[in-house]
């Protein structure tokens, strides 16, 4: 249970995409009422060993997610 968390808040609906130029999944989700925007990468998913989040206050809104080029960029 976490307190004084509205209904509306939270951590939204997580995406999950692999990069294939540097083996890793990206994890990019929203926590309305904490962090804002941010990810974690794993080279493995099933381990559930994820890096520490990387926040992005830059990015706005919710429902974030990553696209990756031909090349790798995000």
């Amino acid at each position: 249970v976490c307190e004084g968390v509205q209904p509306r808040g939270g951590v939204f609906p997580p995406d999950i995409k692999y990069n294939p130029h540097n083996g890793l999944f990206y994890m990019i989700t929203t926590n309305v009422n904490g962090v804002g925007n941010f990810y974690v990468t794993t080279d493995d998913p099933k381990k559930g060993s994820w890096s520490n989040p990387v926040r992005l206050p830059d990015v706005g809104g919710i429902d974030p997610s990553f696209m990756f080029d031909a090349d790798g960029k995000a």
